[in-house]
Order: C-alpha cells, then sequence, then structure tokens
C-alpha cells in the first residue's frame, strides 16, 4: 500500500474542499451541507473572516479546485484498470476525461457554468503530473477480477462532483 498516494491526494482533496468552502459560492451542494451543521451564518460570517485575512483571486479559487480534484483522482487511480474481453479502460484516464468532458459540455451549453480554455489546461497538467510524480505508484490491480479498496476510494472521489456542483 503505497500511503504517500493516500496522504497526497488526501490533501489534494482537503485543499480544493478549503477553497470551495471559503471561496465558491455560497449555493454549492458541499456549502448547504456545512452550512446545515453549523448554527445559522456561521459560515456566512467565517467566509468574511477568511476573505479579510486569505485573499485568494477568483481565478484561483475557480481553477485550482477542480485540478486538484483530478490530481488526488488521477493519483489513486493511476495503476487502476477494468477490462472487458480484449478492452481495458485505465481508470487513471476517467478523471481528466470526465474533467475535459464537462467544460465541452459548457462549451456547447449543454450544462450550466462558464467554458474556460485554462481550466482545461490546468486538469490536463494536474493529470500529467499524478501520472509521472515518481514513487507514488500502485501495484497494478484489475478491478474486474478482484475489487480492492482503491476502488471504492475512487467512487467516492467521483461523488465529489456531485457536492461541488451549484443548487438551483
Amino acid at each position: 500500500m503505497n500511503l504517500a498516494s493516500v496522504a497526497l491526494s488526501l490533501f489534494s482533496l482537503l485543499s480544493s474542499l478549503w477553497l470551495y468552502v471559503g471561496y465558491r459560492s455560497e449555493e454549492t451542494w458541499i456549502n448547504l451541507l456545512v452550512a446545515s451543521l453549523l448554527p445559522v451564518g456561521a459560515l456566512h460570517h467565517a467566509r468574511e473572516i477568511l476573505h479579510t485575512i486569505i485573499f485568494v483571486p477568483d481565478e484561483l479559487a475557480w481553477r485550482v479546485p477542480g485540478g486538484l480534484w483530478v490530481f488526488a483522482a488521477t493519483l489513486l487511480a493511476r495503476d487502476l484498470r477494468v477490462s472487458w474481453g480484449r478492452t481495458t479502460l485505465h481508470l487513471a484516464l476517467l478523471p481528466v476525461a470526465m474533467a475535459v468532458g464537462i467544460e465541452v459540455c459548457q462549451a456547447f451549453h449543454f450544462t450550466d457554468g462558464a467554458y474556460d480554455p485554462w481550466d482545461i489546461f490546468t486538469v490536463l497538467m494536474s493529470a500529467a503530473l499524478a501520472m509521472n510524480l515518481p514513487g507514488f505508484g500502485w501495484p497494478p490491480q484489475e478491478l474486474a477480477v478482484r475489487w480492492h479498496w482503491r476502488g471504492s476510494v475512487c467512487l467516492a472521489n467521483f461523488a465529489i462532483l456531485i457536492l461541488a456542483d451549484v443548487h438551483r
């Protein structure tokens, strides 16, 4: 087991969560969830204090969380694969494919959100870094043969996308 990969992925996801809760719309599912766990108005007040202490440019607050998510998901899935007959799906490609796919859907107005080519650049660089970071590899794991805890963690990573969506 590569604990360094787990620790780095967890740090990336917590950093992304910090940016979401502190700097993104209060109407995202994750912020609504956090606000429901706190006294009324506490999250809004904490965000105001955070903004006076730490300035984060909008460009970073909007681009970096997606890159951190892709980095974490790719790092955890980098040696996972599923095979069906002669076809093999390398799961490490799934996070970046989803992130780029979401941007393409935004470009054609199939979904909410604003298309930003810099978002694509950010997720591509994050995936490339996660795939090539030395010392963070796993033994190859075929999930279609035997389910592994890493598969469950990767599925949980994709659930994060739902929490990042804006509630309307």
